[in-house]
């Protein structure tokens, strides 16, 4: 599957909760996305978690212009 595919997946509740997690941030959802990975206890989600809040904080460099 490429991400393409991916980001269009109509529903993403039939996947796994850290796909799910993805799915959002890949549609620019990133309040569910950080959401669900925080009540992910694996070191998948902690990972996830980390790469998500440096993406974020990436973003409002560039839009902010810092």
């Amino acid at each position: 599957m490429t991400l393409d595919e991916f980001k269009v997946i109509g529903n993403p509740n039939g996947l796994t909760p850290l796909l799910q997690a993805l799915w959002y941030d890949a549609n620019q959802d990133w309040q569910s996305a950080h959401q669900i990975a925080q009540e992910l206890h694996t070191q998948n989600a902690s990972c996830f978690q980390r790469c998500n809040t440096l993406e974020i904080f990436l973003y409002n460099l560039v839009q902010f212009g810092l």
